[in-house]
């Protein structure tokens, strides 16, 4: 089997509907730093200087089927002109986050379902957790989509667990895969984490076409000359999914948050990059290895 053949069996896999709702959350934000976690998974951060706005960014991947969802937001000091995360949140801060839908099928314009799904409070024209060190918003709202993908409810609460033996058995888990991108296997990558691939595939009704570009960017960025996987270093442990997931993610603000699993290469242009390799595991029943599960 190779990356082409993969490819094709997966996305064979893969059901389609008369209509495919495309949920998005649109962001804008500023003065502080964030994080959004749908269902208790985390889906963005931002810990960069100053704020952001009109970022629309799909969700479906973390939503595995029709019913009640949960959004939370987890708000953060902004970052300060010397490169460091403020002690408290500013005064000024400010974040709303909006809902609207789409179809992917028939093409149709994007929806707004909710202009202000969260807002983060103000009062007296001051924010609500001004001087906090963070503050936590989070709200539950309905969701309908064709799909059931797999979920981690059903899996062992990690946090229950000897946390020494399940660091150790997580750890040798990252190590495994970064050695796979660093061995650049891809068809092992892919294999390792086909359930994860598909679960993504499936809930946002991708075709043959995006993932030939997908894993045509994947063979282009290996072959690039300066590719490396940097240090599994400045990470800590998180559980996510009600302590049913767990992941290894960076410390440091440049990449809080982010996967541990970092790929580094430098561009055409010369500029140095580094790409997030997210990880997150779970374990189906009691006394079975961990795996992916997004």
């Amino acid at each position: 089997m190779d990356i082409r053949k993969f490819g094709e069996e997966l996305i064979n896999e893969v059901q389609r509907y008369p209509n495919e709702p495309m949920y998005y959350i649109g962001m804008y934000s500023n003065k502080c730093s964030f994080q959004v976690l749908i269902n208790d998974m985390p889906i963005w951060s931002f810990f960069k200087e100053g704020g952001m706005s009109g970022t629309m960014l799909p969700i479906n991947v973390m939503v595995s089927k029709s019913g009640q969802q949960t959004i939370t937001i987890k708000v953060y000091p902004s970052k300060t002109p010397n490169k460091i995360l403020g002690s408290v949140i500013d005064s000024n801060a400010r974040l709303q986050i909006s809902l609207s839908v789409t179809d992917w099928k028939n093409k149709l314009p994007m929806k707004l379902i909710n202009k202000s799904l969260i807002l983060l409070p103000v009062i007296n024209g001051n924010a609500a957790c001004v001087g906090l060190p963070y503050a936590v918003y989070s709200t539950t709202f309905e969701l309908q989509v064709p799909y059931e993908t797999r979920s981690w409810e059903g899996g062992v609460n990690l946090t229950k667990e000897d946390s020494s033996m399940l660091q150790k058995e997580v750890l040798a888990i990252y190590q495994k895969v970064r050695q796979m991108w660093a061995d650049k296997e891809l068809l092992k990558i892919f294999i390792y984490n086909k359930k994860t691939y598909f679960s993504a595939l499936q809930s946002q009704y991708r075709d043959s076409t995006v993932w030939k570009e997908y894993s045509n960017d994947l063979v282009k960025l290996l072959n690039n000359k300066t590719f490396e996987m940097e240090p599994l270093e400045h990470y800590v442990v998180n559980f996510y999914a009600n302590g049913k997931v767990v992941a290894l993610q960076r410390t440091d603000l440049w990449n809080r948050n982010r996967s541990a699993l970092l790929k580094g290469y430098t561009r055409d242009n010369g500029d140095e990059r580094t790409e997030t390799e997210a990880l997150y595991l779970y374990r189906p029943t009691k006394n079975v290895p961990l795996e992916p599960i997004r």
